[in-house]
């Protein structure tokens, strides 16, 4: 999978569908976003300190897997209020259907965030 910690603690967290006020955001794990009307049920593999997940698969079968990608390009980060990774993923579970639509949310999700 990833590099996380040999000791980090993780949870097997399964999270309900459920209807979502008009206006209502999430909050990830940096930043909050703009929640959609309805999110699917998800069941995840998540690191005990974050919103996101390493790995999950929801209702309809979706299944997402994080890795890690490693490069010798810098990276410079302008400020702390971005998406990670997982909560990426998350997110395209709990909105998703089908494998095409988690496709197209992760790119909607990185091109807004």
């Amino acid at each position: 999978n990833s590099d996380r910690e040999p000791n980090e603690a993780t949870n097997v967290t399964f999270v309900a569908a459920a209807d979502h006020a008009p206006g209502s955001v999430v909050r990830c794990s940096r930043i909050a976003v703009p929640q959609v009307a309805h999110t699917y049920a998800v069941l995840l593999w998540q690191p005990f300190w974050m919103f996101g997940a390493e790995m999950g698969v929801n209702e309809h079968g979706v299944a997402i897997g994080n890795e890690a990608l490693f490069t010798t390009r810098r990276f410079e980060q302008r400020n702390d209020a971005h998406l990670l990774g997982m909560d990426v993923l998350r997110l395209a579970l709990e909105r998703s259907s089908s494998a095409a639509e988690a496709v197209r949310i992760i790119l909607a999700l990185l091109r807004t965030h």
